[in-house]
């Protein structure tokens, strides 16, 4: 996988576990959006508005960084609402 060193992603998030939703170029099949059983929703970090939903199997952990700080990432995804980058790092259990 592929990974960039950026400047200016300030927040990461720490994915164990098979996330389909969070990578890039996957085709799945989602359910309907009313059906939250066994999903947790995680929310931007900057304006804390919904982000993602993922199976709740899923172990994220959010890491922040100081802006200047130097952050290696696997993938970033924008916010829908704010359009702020939030990177993700995809561990291999």
């Amino acid at each position: 996988m592929k990974t960039t060193v950026r400047k200016e992603i300030q927040h990461i998030l720490f994915i164990q576990g098979l996330a389909p939703e969070l990578l890039r170029g996957v085709v799945f099949r989602r359910k309907k959006h009313f059906q939250t059983q066994d999903k947790k929703i995680l929310k931007c970090p900057y304006c804390g508005k919904e982000f993602e939903t993922v199976d709740s199997a899923v172990k994220v952990t959010l890491y922040s960084f100081p802006a200047k700080a130097k952050v290696t990432y696997h993938s970033s995804i924008p916010c829908r609402i704010c359009r702020n980058k939030v990177g993700i790092v995809f561990a291999s259990a």
